[in-house]
């Protein structure tokens, strides 16, 4: 999309395939990127609202993943995904530079 901008724009030769509808549909298209991606990421942060407490962690030895830990849980709810504490600021981060990006 930016090649397209960029080429067309500022190459005299190609400046007969510059259109601003082009270009507007192009932006139009990135705005409801960046408000999807603002939300979705909003929302994953406010589903990881239990307290966990993180004991006994081990590793299996193999080479993806092979850190294992008990999760002992306050709440009775059931998701596949513990986030820590900076990730949960990380996430904060990611939706509030999507704002800041539209």
């Amino acid at each position: 999309m930016l090649a397209y901008v960029i080429i067309t724009e500022k190459t005299q030769s190609l400046h007969h395939l510059y259109h601003i509808f082009a270009v507007l549909g192009m932006e139009l298209f990135l705005v409801i990127m960046w408000l999807s991606a603002m939300g979705a990421v909003a929302a994953t942060r406010a589903s990881f609202k239990y307290d966990v407490t993180i004991d006994e962690c081990y590793n299996d030895g193999t080479l993806v993943s092979s850190n294992f830990c008990t999760i002992s849980k306050r709440e009775l709810a059931k998701r596949a995904v513990i986030l820590t504490r900076m990730g949960q600021y990380g996430m904060v981060v990611t939706a509030c530079l999507c704002a800041l990006e539209l």
